[in-house]
């Protein structure tokens, strides 16, 4: 989450495991990640937030596959003003964030 370990490192770890391909692992990875359901009551009370003219933003410990998959999967930008993901600064703490 800090951006110590990736997807690919994950993958390259379970392919053996599994017997399959890294890049196929990788796949099944990143298609599990644009499946994911959201709390609905938490997603739904924020848009009508932000609808209402308050600033929202959603802070996350995630991997490499959430700015990646999950934030343009799920248009996470339309949803929320801001999106942060530990990832992206490489920091689990999320008062830093």
């Amino acid at each position: 989450m800090s951006a110590v370990v990736t997807l690919r490192d994950i993958a390259e770890e379970l392919a053996p495991v599994v017997d399959m391909d890294v890049p196929r692992v990788v796949k099944f990875l990143k298609l599990g990640c644009e499946d994911l359901n959201f709390n609905e009551a938490v997603l739904t009370f924020a848009i009508a937030q932000r609808e209402q003219g308050r600033k929202t933003a959603i802070v996350t410990n995630n991997m490499d596959v959430f700015p990646e998959i999950v934030r343009p999967c799920h248009n996470l930008d339309d949803k929320f003003d801001i999106v942060i993901s530990s990832f992206d600064y490489h920091e689990i703490d999320k008062s830093v964030l």
